[in-house]
């Protein structure tokens, strides 16, 4: 941030907010692609992209919309600003998880009715029943524990699914914020004269 601050005195907030964002959707993008076997290395790597595309797009875009306010309303500005970041931070982190939340239900079901006898999951369920049978298990039982060793490998993937769909639909609202910074234009402060006396 102090860096973007600098290249904000010298190139403005538009070039720095289009640049952040993009990188903020990149990273965003990246997380959508999360799959049971992705390495914590990669997660951190995304994670400090995307945190480095906040950093610079943030406090210019905030700065710019600051500056663009007039001087006697600054302390208005400043609890306005401060007010709907919060509001936007709550909302925003309400609506990802219900359609995370929503979306990995669907994908659960989905998934369960995939598992027939003739598919790969029924085939991996039966495969895994016998197994237990073959160390001393009963039918009953080993049929129940491979049912409930499915499903949880189902409600794993289902919530990953899931959180995939959210970053989707976080990286579609970043890159749209790419578009409306695209509109922004720098406020020219021009200098006004005060009265001149003409003999």
């Amino acid at each position: 941030m102090p860096i973007s601050g600098r290249l904000f005195d010298r190139i403005g907030a538009r070039p720095l907010g289009i640049i952040g964002l993009v990188i903020v959707t990149i990273a965003t993008l990246g997380f959508t692609n999360l799959g049971l076997d992705t390495s914590s290395s990669t997660i951190q790597w995304l994670y400090i992209m995307r945190n480095a595309g906040v950093s610079t797009a943030m406090m210019p875009l905030m700065t710019a919309g600051m500056n663009s306010i007039p001087f006697e309303l600054t302390s208005q500005g400043t609890a306005m600003n401060n007010t709907m970041r919060q509001v936007a931070s709550s909302f925003g982190t309400a609506i990802l998880t219900t359609y995370m939340t929503t979306q990995s239900k669907i994908q659960a079901v989905h998934l369960s009715w995939q598992v027939t006898p003739t598919s790969q999951s029924g085939l991996y369920l039966m495969k895994i029943q016998q197994l237990m049978q073959a160390h001393g298990m009963s039918v009953s039982k080993s049929k129940q524990a491979a049912i409930t060793m499915v499903n949880g490998l189902i409600q794993q993937k289902a919530i990953v699914t899931g959180m995939n769909d959210a970053f989707m639909l976080a990286a579609f609202l970043t890159a749209f914020g790419v578009v409306l910074v695209l509109f922004y234009k720098r406020k020219k402060h021009e200098e006004v004269d005060g009265p001149k006396n003409h003999r």
